[in-house]
């Protein structure tokens, strides 16, 4: 007599955990989803955990002494709680010139929402810069820094002119302005490594500017804020504008990326 031997599954399920939605890619012993603008939807086949990083949008830049934008709200969460079913995922598109970065939004884990960042002297997820003398914003606890002080300087008679303070980054405050024609630069970002398994920086914060032609307009922080005075933050990195002395310059748009692997119990 023979008898058919059957293997058995140890340590491991019988079902992956699976999923739909955003550009899915494979990066190490992780599958990544990535989400880059809109509302699309997370598709899960059953319950399981994964890895988020949120971006919120960053904020936009006024002209000639206003203060950077600020970056977009910086979420990082580990080992979050899904149910199955379809998950509705936002990425906040970035502020127009003088306009606050948009939200971004997940549902589920301990904090949902990233706060877009903020413009000039405004809070957010990281404040703007001050504008030539009003304080600068406020940045999210948790999720970004404070923008730098702008400054009016006087000279008899009048006025001399000001410049701006840098917008805040995930990672560090925006610098203050140092005078008339040197504006501060923005608050370095933060890095994640859930897109690539490398390093990507995010959220960093636009320089300010200058309220002389020619001056010293701030730097960008690191994560794509926008610097030397007419740039815009970076796409897909919740970089907060730079001020140009003339013109407008916009935030950068977020991003959600969500990681898993599919090996889980």
């Amino acid at each position: 007599m023979s008898f058919l031997m059957v293997p058995r599954l140890i340590g491991r399920r019988a079902t992956p955990f699976e999923a739909t939605g955003g550009s899915a890619s494979t990066v190490g012993a992780n599958r990544v989803h990535v989400f880059l603008s809109g509302i699309q939807n997370f598709v899960v086949n059953r319950d399981g955990v994964v890895d988020v990083l949120v971006i919120a949008g960053g904020g936009g830049a006024g002209g000639r002494s206003s203060g950077g934008g600020g970056g977009g709200g910086f979420v990082v969460q580990t080992n979050v709680a899904v149910t199955a079913g379809t998950h509705a995922i936002t990425v906040g598109a970035g502020g127009a010139s003088g306009t606050h970065g948009n939200n971004s939004n997940v549902p589920f884990g301990s904090v949902t929402t990233a706060i877009g960042g903020g413009q000039s002297a405004t809070a957010g997820g990281s404040g703007g810069g001050g504008a030539n003398g009003p304080s600068p914003g406020a940045g999210t606890a948790g999720q970004g820094n404070n923008g730098g002080g702008g400054r009016t300087f006087s000279k008899r008679g009048g006025n001399e002119g000001g410049s701006g303070g840098g917008g805040g980054g995930a990672a560090a405050a925006g610098a203050q302005s140092g005078s008339v024609t040197s504006a501060g630069a923005g608050g370095s970002g933060s890095a994640n490594t859930f897109r690539t398994g490398g390093n990507t920086f995010y959220s960093g914060g636009g320089g300010g500017g200058a309220s002389v032609e020619g001056g010293n307009n701030g730097q960008a922080g690191g994560g794509n804020g926008g610097g030397g005075g007419a740039s815009n933050g970076g796409v897909n990195t919740g970089g907060g504008a730079g001020t140009p002395f003339n013109g407008s310059t916009s935030g950068g748009s977020g991003i959600v990326v969500i990681r898993y692997n599919p090996d889980q119990d």
